[in-house]
């Protein structure tokens, strides 16, 4: 004790080591053109893990923006809400593959419906 009622301090402890944080995961890049099978193509913009897609078709011809959305990518997948052409919403959850070319998986909408996903770079 100090006389003050405080503890001396045990100068010869060794600190509490400081851990370094996890690495997270490296950031797929989404960013870029896609095409479907049925000739609907997907426009990505991407800004560190914030994505933000437009889905277009050619209706009678003319492309036509038919959805758009917004999220987050995570590793290597991104998870985005959409809203299409009829106002209908939902969410889309997809994976990139290994070498970055492709990506699969799906969009649910709010009804109900689901919807499976497949692209590749255009």
């Amino acid at each position: 004790e100090t006389g003050t009622g405080l503890p001396i301090p045990n100068l010869t402890a060794s600190p509490t080591p400081v851990l370094p944080l996890p690495l997270s995961p490296p950031v797929a890049r989404f960013a870029g053109t896609w095409r479907s099978i049925d000739g609907s193509w997907s426009v990505v913009q991407q800004n560190g893990n914030a994505i933000f897609a437009e889905m277009y078709m050619n209706i009678y011809g003319i492309p036509t923006k038919v959805a758009a959305g917004q999220g987050t990518v995570v590793g290597g997948q991104a998870f985005f809400d959409f809203l299409d052409m009829y106002g209908g919403g939902g969410r889309s959850e997809i994976a990139l593959s290994p070498d970055g070319q492709s990506f699969t998986g799906v969009a649910r909408y709010s009804n109900g419906m689901a919807t499976n996903i497949f692209s590749t770079r255009a």
